[in-house]
C-alpha cells in the first residue's frame, strides 16, 4: 500500500483502514489549503467514509460515502488544527448519494429547527426533504451510514422569479427527536393533518393515526414544533393571513390537546423581499414536557416621516410552565425603526431555565438597515430578562454599505457542558438605485466559555450579492459539532428586487468549541 501525506499548514496524518487495491498507481494525496481545507486526491477503488480523529481513539464521520474515483475538497476550517484523517470503506449496498451535488433537489425540513440530532448513545440524524422525498438519514456508532425514506408527499422546486417568493421554506414542515432508548421520531404535517413516525426495535418504521389540526388548517404562516421526555411532540403554529392566533398542541398527556398562545397582528412574515430567510419563532421543551415559546407578536412596517416603510418588531417570550399561558417582552427596541423580533431561537439549560439568542437590526426612519449584533438574554434572580451582546462584527462578509454587523437566523443550543452555543450568518447590504438590498450568510459558531463568547467561522461566503446562508442548524455531541444548512447562490434582475436562486445543500463536522 502506497501513501503519500502533504504538509501545507500544520502535519496532518493520513491513515488508510479497511482498504483494498490502493496499491500504486492509486496514490492518496492529502493537503490542507490556505483556509485550513482538506483535499483528497486519488483512486480509490470502493466507496468509504471520510473520518476525523485527534487522539487516533475516536473517530467521527465528516464525509459519508465518498464514491470511489473521487478526488474531494472538505472545509475544514480550523486553523491550526491537528485532526487526523482517514478513508473508511463503505460495505457494499450502503453506498449513499451525496446529497451536496443535488442543486435545488435538498431543502431543510421547516426552519432548519429540530432537523437535526444527535441520540443518547451518539447516534447521529437527519431529516432533509430530496424532491419529494422526505429523507431520514442515520449514522450509527460504527460509523456506517442508512437511509430510509418517510414520506413522498413534499413539493417540487421552482425559480419563482417572484418577488415575493420564498423559495427555500416550500416544503412541508419535519421535525426529529430521539426518546431516551435512542430510537428516532419523526413529526411531519401532510396537508391539515400531523404524522407521527417511529422506529421500532425491530428496524421497522411505523406511523400512528393521522392527528387533524384545529379547524382544518393546512396553510401556515408559522410552524414548529420539538420532541419533549416520553417521546411526547409538541407543536405551535399560526395560519397565514393578516390577523391570526398563535396555537399549541401536544400529545403530552396521552391525546392530543390545543389551545392559544396568544394573538398575532399584522403578517408576521411580510417584509419587502430580501436576501436573507428569518427565523421567526422557535420552542424548547424543558424536563417537565412543558412548552417555552420565542416569538415577535406583531411586525409594523408603518409609514416614517418620508414615507418609506419602517421596520418595527419586539421579542416576546410565552411559557404554559404554570399551568397556563403567560406571555412576557423581553426586548422592545427603544425607538420606533429596529427589528428585535425578527430572528430568534429559545433554549433551555440543564436546570430548565430559558434563554434567547436574538438578532437586533437597528433601522434608519426611512427603514434602511444602519447595524446589527446578536443578543444573549437570560432571566436574573428576580426573574426580569437581561442580555449581552455575543456577537456583533462579521467576518469579512460585507457589500457596498460596509459593516453591518452579525448575528442573523440565530440557534441556540446547550452543550454537556451546559454552555450555550449559537451558530448564526453575518449581515450585510448595499443600497442600489431603487433603495437597499440586504444578504445574510456564512456559518458562524460561538460560545459563552467562562463569561467570554469564543467564536469561529464554518462555512465562508465572499461576496453576499452572490452567496447566501439559508436556515442554517446543528447538533452537538460530547465531542463534535455537525452543521447544515442551505447555500444560496442569488442573481438579481434589473430592479434588484426580483431573484432566482439555487441551492446547495451542505454539512459538515467539526471538534466542538
Amino acid at each position: 500500500m502506497t501513501k503519500k501525506i502533504t504538509q501545507l499548514l500544520v502535519l496532518v496524518t493520513f491513515i488508510i483502514t479497511g482498504f483494498r487495491g490502493f496499491g500504486a498507481p492509486n496514490t492518496l494525496v492529502v493537503t490542507r489549503g490556505t483556509l485550513g481545507s482538506v483535499t483528497i486526491s486519488g483512486t480509490p477503488s470502493q466507496a468509504a467514509d471520510l473520518q476525523a480523529s485527534s487522539d487516533l481513539q475516536n473517530w467521527s464521520t465528516v464525509v459519508p460515502n465518498l464514491p470511489a474515483g473521487t478526488a474531494f475538497t472538505y472545509p475544514d476550517l480550523l486553523p491550526g488544527s491537528k485532526r487526523i484523517f482517514r478513508l473508511k470503506s463503505v460495505a457494499s449496498g450502503t453506498v449513499l448519494t451525496d446529497l451536496s451535488t443535488l442543486n435545488n433537489r435538498v431543502f431543510t425540513s421547516g426552519e432548519g429547527f429540530n432537523s437535526l440530532q444527535y441520540a443518547p448513545n451518539g447516534k447521529l440524524g437527519v431529516i432533509v426533504w430530496r424532491d419529494h422525498d422526505l429523507l431520514f438519514r442515520e449514522r450509527a456508532t460504527d460509523g456506517s451510514w442508512s437511509e430510509k425514506v418517510i414520506s413522498s408527499d413534499g413539493r417540487t422546486f421552482t425559480h419563482s422569479g417572484s418577488q415575493n417568493g420564498e423559495e427555500y421554506r416550500f416544503q412541508p414542515p419535519a421535525f426529529l427527536g430521539y426518546d431516551s432508548s435512542s430510537m428516532p421520531h419523526i413529526l411531519r404535517v401532510s396537508g391539515s393533518t400531523l404524522i407521527q413516525s417511529v422506529l421500532t426495535s425491530i428496524g421497522q418504521w411505523v406511523n400512528d393515526a393521522p392527528v387533524s389540526l384545529p379547524n382544518g388548517l393546512s396553510s401556515f404562516a408559522l410552524f414548529t414544533g420539538a420532541m419533549g421526555p416520553g417521546g411526547k411532540w409538541h407543536v405551535s403554529f399560526s395560519s397565514t393571513g393578516s390577523d391570526q392566533t398563535l396555537q399549541y398542541g401536544s400529545n403530552r398527556n396521552g391525546s392530543w390537546q390545543w389551545s392559544v398562545v396568544t394573538t398575532l397582528q399584522g403578517n408576521i412574515r411580510y417584509f419587502l423581499p430580501q436576501s436573507w430567510a428569518p427565523r421567526f419563532f422557535s420552542m424548547a421543551i424543558d424536563s417537565q414536557n412543558f412548552a417555552h415559546i420565542a416569538y415577535t407578536p406583531h411586525m409594523d412596517l408603518g409609514p416614517g416621516p418620508q414615507g418609506y416603510a419602517r421596520p418595527y418588531s419586539e421579542l416576546h417570550y410565552a411559557s404554559n410552565r404554570s399551568g397556563q399561558w403567560v406571555t412576557e417582552t423581553v426586548y422592545a427596541p427603544n425607538n420606533s425603526s429596529a427589528d428585535a423580533g425578527y430572528g430568534a431561537s429559545i433554549a433551555l439549560d440543564a436546570n430548565d431555565k430559558p434563554s434567547i439568542a436574538n438578532w437586533y437590526n437597528e433601522r434608519a426612519d426611512t427603514g434602511s438597515a444602519q447595524w446589527s449584533q446578536m443578543f444573549y438574554h437570560q432571566k436574573d434572580s428576580n426573574g426580569n430578562w437581561v442580555n449581552s451582546v455575543a456577537a456583533r462584527l462579521p467576518d469579512n462578509y460585507a457589500a457596498g454599505d460596509g459593516d453591518r454587523g452579525a448575528g442573523f437566523a440565530p440557534y441556540l443550543r446547550f452543550d454537556s457542558r451546559n454552555r450555550p452555543n449559537i451558530i448564526f450568518s453575518d449581515a450585510a447590504s448595499e443600497h442600489f438605485y431603487n433603495g437597499q438590498q440586504e444578504f445574510a450568510g456564512q456559518i458562524r459558531h460561538t460560545v459563552l466559555d467562562n463569561g467570554n463568547w469564543i467564536s469561529r467561522t464554518v462555512y465562508r461566503q465572499g461576496n453576499p450579492q452572490l452567496s447566501q446562508i439559508v436556515y442554517p442548524a446543528f447538533a452537538m455531541s460530547s465531542s463534535e459539532v455537525t452543521y447544515v444548512a442551505l447555500d444560496r447562490a442569488t442573481q438579481f434582475d434589473s430592479t434588484w428586487r426580483v431573484a432566482n436562486s439555487d441551492y446547495k445543500f451542505v454539512t459538515m463536522t467539526q471538534p466542538g468549541l
